[in-house]
């Protein structure tokens, strides 16, 4: 396996003619040490993966391993998380300090910029999505 790329074992849940989505169980990033036992099920949530593939390769209740680049996980996290936030400092200072608003009208610019910046980001879904690609692979248990 190739070094800049996180993988995950996961189990195909769904099925279509263009897509399969795989489901897997995130553990928290403590998970691998020696108290992870001690850890309750709320350390662990059910996530789901749409993985954009040709028709007929995959079943429902295969067994998979899902990569993605760790570039591509960079990219998701800044626009989905840094811009955002980048965004709602600059509308917060500039309203309060620079145009004298009140507090509430800079809350209500914030969520109206976070808005606009999701419906923004929306339009460009199809694109983004061949940015930021996941790849999929039956997984055979070496035994």
């Amino acid at each position: 396996m190739r070094e800049d790329c996180t993988s995950q074992h996961g189990k195909v849940t769904a099925v279509y003619p263009d897509r399969v989505v795989v489901s897997f169980i995130q553990s928290s990033a403590c998970s691998g040490c020696h108290a992870a036992s001690a850890c309750t099920m709320l350390d662990h949530k059910r996530r789901e993966v749409t993985v954009y593939t040709p028709q007929g390769l995959y079943s429902i209740g295969d067994e998979v391993i899902i990569k993605v680049e760790n570039r591509a996980g960079v990219k998701a996290i800044v626009l989905s998380f840094v811009l955002p936030l980048f965004f709602l400092l600059i509308v917060a200072v500039l309203s309060v300090s620079v145009f004298h608003l009140t507090e509430t009208i800079a809350i209500g610019l914030c969520i109206l910029t976070l808005i606009v910046y999701y419906l923004i980001l929306s339009f460009f879904t199809k694109s983004l999505r061949k940015k930021v690609t996941f790849s999929i692979e039956k997984y055979s248990n070496p035994q």
